[in-house]
């Protein structure tokens, strides 16, 4: 009890006092703050500004970054104009000297401006460019399209409405191919990530070019290019034209894509990238969706696994391979061992299995140089290009309803199946160029370039079909399609100068391989009910839908 009547009532004014001694404490500070600062004031109130503007006398345009400085201090006092050409200076009271200088000018010097103390002085240079006739120097270099300022360039001086792309640009969003960087095109649209579609017209109304010379396509129902072939690391640019001119093809209405290669590099270059992806719905799965293949399925090369089998080759096979062989076979026991000899040559795979998707991965590298040859120069460019992906999904819906009466309150359905599907496609490029220069105004290019992409497709379909099977029940559908598609191209172009005339000529010869290759499509399709003793029944409805089947193609 006496300690605390001891150190209560003293609590308060200890705190006073704290108080007293930290308030008197900065009023000192700020006094003493007070006094540095009217010192300060009084010794800038010494000096005055001086103040102006930098312009071109011509053009009126303010040159930002010339140098503007004072002839009369030593060392010499100086400072830079900004980008609006404007320039500040603070000097002591006096008259003084101020030199401006820009290049492709001639230095200016204004005398005798008077500063004033704690006053602003404005004083403005007009420059003047000065005309001086030198010697000719002719400068020659190869025109760089890669970058976006060159491209916006060359769409200034186009006679027509372009859209371009750069390299630079298609680096810059990741494009992995043409058809991707079609998507940055203002008015262009893709379908089914490789035919473009310009300005809502159709895929017939556009038509592509591979360094200005017409590159086909190889759907035969398509009249477009599939440019998800080409990869966007062997691209220099592409160039999308809306209006027609006369050095173009008559064919398209739309649009024309020009893909233009590479360039020749005028010194060693190498580069190479590797990338991974990761996708949350199909990456990693160990149920994604797949069928046996050959070993080169990776590469998108099948190796033989899904050929023809020979004995389909032979034309009085064929000719007794009607619908009804069946039928037939089951009185006849050589037409019995014609159709289990038949049946036995195809693979009995017609059903999906499931596999560990990888992670998307892609690598590709580019090399080039230049050398002499007989004194004049040969640039050398190679590059090459792998990439795999993986999409996938075990939860789709396809659905179609349609109102068949304007009274229903209901809609009738046509189908609604539940979807799951694998997809991997790997895919393959490669380009190699030569280009050889002579007289100074000559030049010959031979360009080589090879792209393949296939598609290993596994899928599933089960649902309510009542558009085509009747009397109720579950409709099943499997398929399986390796599709590979490749084009090579090879090309011969020159350009010339002719004589002092001026006159160029460009001339070009081109050859384009594309193909389409279909092995040993596989399609099952069956309905199965669930009987009331708890039995399930699977049949085949072949006036309803089509008999299991082995489809070939090649294009």
């Amino acid at each position: 009890p006496v300690a605390e009547t001891q150190s209560h009532p003293s609590a308060p004014g200890i705190v006073q006092n704290n108080l007293f001694k930290i308030m008197e404490h900065l009023v000192k500070k700020i006094c003493l703050l007070l006094v540095l600062a009217g010192m300060t004031t009084g010794a800038l109130a010494q000096d005055g500004i001086v103040r102006g503007k930098v312009v071109d006398k011509a053009t009126g345009e303010a040159l930002m970054f010339a140098n503007v400085i004072v002839l009369q201090t030593d060392p010499p006092l100086g400072t830079e104009t900004d980008l609006d050409g404007q320039f500040e200076l603070s000097l002591p009271a006096g008259t003084y000297d101020l030199q401006a200088s820009y290049i492709g000018f001639p230095d200016q010097v204004l005398t005798g401006i008077v500063v004033v103390a704690g006053e602003t002085t404005v004083v403005d240079f007009f420059m003047e460019s000065q005309v001086q006739e030198l010697n000719v120097v002719e400068v020659a270099a190869e025109r760089v399209d890669r970058s976006e300022v060159a491209l916006i360039a060359l769409r200034k001086k186009a006679p027509g409405i372009t859209d371009n792309l750069s390299a630079q640009e298609m680096a810059r969003f990741g494009s992995a191919n043409a058809a991707e960087s079609m998507k940055r095109v203002t008015g262009a649209s893709v379908q089914d990530g490789r035919y473009i579609v310009v300005r809502g017209l159709g895929d017939r109304y556009s038509s592509a070019q591979l360094n200005g010379m017409p590159l086909p396509s190889n759907d035969p129902y398509r009249n477009s290019t599939q440019l998800d072939l080409i990869p966007a690391n062997l691209l220099d640019n592409l160039i999308t034209s809306k209006t027609f001119t006369p050095d173009m093809p008559g064919n398209f209405t739309g649009g024309n894509v020009n893909l233009n290669t590479r360039s020749f590099p005028e010194e060693a270059t190498f580069q190479a990238g590797v990338s991974l992806g990761y996708n949350t719905q199909s990456t990693l799965r160990n149920d994604f969706l797949t069928h046996q293949g050959g070993k080169w399925d990776w590469l998108g090369y099948d190796d033989g696994t899904r050929q023809l089998p020979e004995i389909f080759q032979d034309p009085e096979v064929v000719r007794q391979l009607t619908p009804s062989l069946y039928i037939r076979a089951r009185s006849k026991e050589a037409t019995a061992a014609l159709l289990d000899q038949t049946s036995r040559a195809l693979s009995s795979q017609m059903a999906p299995t499931t596999m560990t998707s990888l992670p998307d991965h892609s690598f590709n590298f580019s090399l080039g140089n230049q050398y002499k040859l007989f004194g004049n120069p040969l640039g050398v460019l190679a590059g090459a290009s792998y990439k795999r992906s993986f999409r996938g999904y075990n939860d789709g819906v396809l659905a179609y309803e349609e109102l068949t009466d304007p009274n229903s309150e209901e809609l009738n359905t046509f189908y609604d199946l539940t979807e799951a599907r694998g997809l991997d496609n790997p895919q393959l490029g490669a380009m190699a160029g030569l280009a050889y220069k002579f007289g100074g105004s000559q030049k010959i290019s031979y360009i080589a370039l090879y792209n393949h992409d296939a598609e290993k497709l596994s899928q599933t379909m089960s649902g309510a079909y009542p558009g085509i099977v009747s009397g109720g029940g579950v409709f099943e559908s499997r398929a399986l399609l390796f599709r590979a598609r490749s084009l090579m191209t090879h090309q011969l172009a020159g350009e010339h100068v002719l004589g002092q005339s001026g006159i160029r000529l460009d001339w070009g010869l081109s050859t384009v391989q594309s193909s389409q290759d279909e092995p040993d499509f596989r399609q099952f399709a069956n309905t199965y009910k669930v009987q009331p003793t708890g039995d399930t029944t699977y049949f085949i409805s072949p006036a309803e839908y089509d008999l299991p089947y082995h489809f070939f193609r090649s294009l």
